[in-house]
């Protein structure tokens, strides 16, 4: 009779908490009201703990966290280049964005790892000067992943095609490391690339210039729209959202989130190289980790519409201009054309 009693009060109270939870389908109101940064600092405290359950770091551990934050907090080393380093006093190598250096000092500050000098060379390289573009003379070209003689194809390029130059190399192979229109960044002969300026990169007009209004148009409906995280509606949209819903209306559809989206299209942009951005491109930003988090729809001279915090709303890349956001100018990274 007492194990039946035991038994009763124990199912009431599991009922009782079920009942009190909110339906696994409705986040909490902690989640629903959070804000970009509040999730991006939840998730990077979560994966610090992974790499470090203890808190504490161990100097012989130093290689094996590196790897760690490569793979956390790096997108795709196919499309970022990250190429690092460590040994007990020195971290070496390079990457493209700021953030990867920051979020490395980060991850080694918190776990109590001092006095690490950084030699970590943020590209693209000064030596390049104005040159930070490059087109391709060859026929075809491979982008390769190392410069090792024993290393894998990435990619391919043509002649013709618009690469976006990181460094030189001052080895026996003389390659440029690059994006190549795809994204893919890795070595190219040097051979088969003509290094240019802004001034002198190809013009092309667009075929679809109607169904490029028509996106802006319909994005432009949106303004001053309400942000809501996961939503892409009149009354309220997330970044993603908004791009995708643009979109939508000339029958394309985009994946969900800005770090899905930014694979689709030709890269046309990056954070040193804005020259060849064109109405109806779409643009992509990092957040303090280094992973990207914000997207948006470039409208021309340098201003892009945004869903971003309290509403959807026109922000500009000119410092002159009120609608300047200092934020999104320094962590924009990357371009993409979806409409030719």
């Amino acid at each position: 009779m007492k194990r039946s009693s035991s038994l009763i009060t124990l199912l009431t109270l599991v009922l009782s908490s079920l009942a009190a939870a909110p339906p696994a389908s409705e986040p909490a109101a902690a989640t629903t009201n959070s804000t970009p940064e509040m999730r991006a600092r939840d998730r990077f405290e979560r994966v610090l703990r992974k790499i470090e359950p203890s808190g504490h770091g161990d100097p012989q551990r130093l290689p094996q966290y590196l790897n760690l934050i490569e793979k956390e907090f790096v997108e795709d080393t196919r499309t970022f280049p990250f190429d690092v380093t460590v040994d007990t006093s020195t971290l070496r190598g390079f990457v493209e964005f700021s953030e990867h250096k920051h979020v490395i000092t980060t991850v080694f500050d918190r776990l109590g790892i001092a006095n690490l000098h950084d030699d970590i060379e943020l590209l693209p390289a000064p030596a390049l000067g104005s040159k930070r573009y490059g087109l391709i003379t060859a026929e075809r070209t491979f982008v390769r992943a190392r410069i090792a003689p024993r290393r894998e194809n990435l990619t391919q390029c043509v002649r013709g095609d618009l690469v976006f130059l990181l460094k030189e190399t001052e080895t026996p192979e003389h390659e440029f490391l690059c994006h190549a229109p795809d994204g893919y960044v890795g070595y190219v002969a040097a051979s088969d690339i003509r290094p240019i300026d802004a001034s002198e990169i190809p013009q092309s007009p667009s075929h679809r210039s109607g169904e490029i209004e028509q996106v802006i148009a319909a994005a432009k409906t949106m303004l001053g729209a309400p942000y809501v995280w996961g939503a892409s509606a009149k009354d309220g949209t997330d970044c993603s959202g908004l791009v995708r819903s643009a979109f939508e209306t000339i029958h394309l559809n985009l994946p969900r989130d800005a770090d899905q989206q930014y694979l689709v299209g030709r890269l046309v942009g990056t954070r040193s190289c804005r020259d060849a951005l064109r109405r109806g491109d779409t643009l992509y930003f990092l957040g303090r980790s280094g992973q990207i988090h914000h997207t948006a729809l470039y409208l021309g001279d340098d201003q892009y519409i945004e869903a971003t915090e309290p509403v959807v709303k026109i922000t500009s890349f000119s410092k002159g201009d009120p609608q300047y956001s200092e934020k999104r100018d320094q962590s924009f990274c990357f371009a993409k054309r979806i409409l030719e």
